[in-house]
């Protein structure tokens, strides 16, 4: 990807975020390439200060034996959301907020894939409160979709 590809790798990052098959077919500079996404190459150009939250909820999420598409879609929500704080210069995150963020990805994922979980069967998961989780589920939703 060249830097002015940024709207087309968005488009394939949201086609594969609703489950589009892959490959994608893009018209890129050298040509018309086939594009397969792995959302986990995108965690080695997370800055480190963010990779304890991502570590966090692919360690439990495995260790569930969660689906892979849930478990994709939680870490490319995750990269999206470091995204959008680093385009608006936002603090880094709390290090006592990390399983909370942990526990707010895995529901948006399981929601946006219709494959729910309570926030109280999560948040007893993570070992966070409820009132810990709804802080960082709002703040994850708010940045990522544009409303609280």
């Amino acid at each position: 990807w060249t830097e002015d590809d940024g709207a087309k790798r968005d488009l394939c990052a949201m086609l594969h975020m609703i489950g589009a098959e892959e490959p994608y077919i893009a018209a890129m500079e050298n040509g018309i390439a086939e594009v397969t996404l792995d959302v986990m190459r995108g965690l080695e150009h997370l800055p480190k200060e963010y990779r304890p939250v991502a570590d966090l909820l692919l360690q439990s999420m495995r260790e569930r034996e969660c689906e892979e598409e849930i478990i994709q879609l939680g870490v490319a929500l995750w990269i999206k959301y470091v995204q959008k704080l680093q385009e608006n210069g936002d603090p880094e995150v709390n290090p006592g907020h990390l399983a909370a963020y942990a526990a707010a990805l895995e529901y948006s994922a399981r929601n946006v894939l219709g494959k729910t979980l309570s926030q109280k069967k999560l948040c007893g998961i993570y070992g966070v409160s409820a009132y810990q989780f709804r802080k960082e589920n709002d703040r994850l939703y708010f940045a990522l979709f544009g409303e609280e």
